[in-house]
């Protein structure tokens, strides 16, 4: 694998996505308004089940998915961040948004921890410094980002805001170099289903 700006830009884009749990918190208003019959703590609880599935994932992803490729896992977490953004989309419905949290939170566990470990393998101490630098900087930039197209989204309608997770869409690209595994082929024809399906 080249050292190159190509991976490197790749697995920096990654990290725009990983402080992206939040950025419905200040919509939370908006959906209590929505889903009148549900509960206050259960409308607050949206915000935290990503970190609480996030961390389960990075605590237990190590064992299970120690054969499969780094590369593969951060793909696979893309494409699982871009679908819990177009399910709250597609269907309005308390149970749905529910979903599209936990499984936010497993696409977000699963490149998490693999990105940080493909730089400590690829890259020398040197660079590995910098990489994760970048990457925590990132993190934090693209958070903010998000926070505010979303938020801007969400003025047109409330469920919008999660078109902000879409930006994952095209970041698929990037990893897809290794068209000989089936299990990426798969990935990618969904993602280009969700993407498709988001502009409807």
């Amino acid at each position: 694998m080249k050292k190159g700006f190509f991976i490197k830009s790749s697995l920096l884009s990654v990290a725009i996505l990983s402080g992206s749990a939040g950025i419905i918190n200040a919509t939370i208003p908006k959906i209590s308004e929505n889903f009148p019959n549900i509960s206050t703590t259960s409308i607050e609880l949206l915000s935290t089940i990503p970190s609480i599935t996030l961390l389960i994932v990075m605590l237990l992803g190590e064992a299970m998915f120690k054969k499969v490729p780094k590369k593969y896992l951060i793909l696979l977490g893309i494409a699982l961040v871009a679908i819990s953004g177009v399910l709250p989309i597609m269907f309005e419905a308390y149970f749905v948004l529910f979903l599209s949290r936990l499984i936010l939170g497993i696409g977000l566990g699963l490149f998490s921890n693999s990105t940080v470990t493909l730089v400590t393998e690829i890259f020398s101490k040197e660079d590995q410094g910098k990489m994760l630098g970048y990457r925590a900087a990132l993190t934090s930039i693209g958070g903010a980002v998000l926070v505010i197209v979303g938020n801007s989204l969400s003025t047109i309608r409330w469920n919008y805001i999660f078109l902000a997770y879409t930006v994952a869409i095209p970041m698929d690209e990037s990893f897809l170099d290794a068209s000989q595994y089936i299990s990426l082929q798969l990935v990618h024809s969904l993602l280009k289903i969700v993407s498709i399906i988001s502009f409807l």
